[in-house]
């Protein structure tokens, strides 16, 4: 099974999107406080930090998936794409 273009393509923008997720829920721009001036320093409601988490976890299953990919195609060069 031969890796096509367009599965590289879906796999990095997922691992993309799960890691623009993650840091726009760090940085939180929408928050704001009665004790702080700026958004980075209000405490993160929980879930915000489930949504950070999943997105964490998806930029990294993302990224995992798309490094074991780039592996085997370099590893079986003669095999052919049904």
């Amino acid at each position: 099974m031969r890796i096509e273009d367009d599965d590289i393509h879906r796999r990095c923008s997922s691992d993309a999107r799960g890691g623009a997720t993650a840091v726009l829920f760090f940085f939180q721009p929408w928050r704001s406080c009665s004790y702080e001036e700026t958004s980075a320093g209000c405490a993160m409601l929980p879930i915000d930090a489930a949504m950070m988490a999943t997105a964490l976890g998806i930029a990294v299953v993302g990224g995992a998936v798309f490094v074991t990919g780039r592996l085997r195609s370099r590893r079986s060069p003669g095999m052919q794409a049904r």
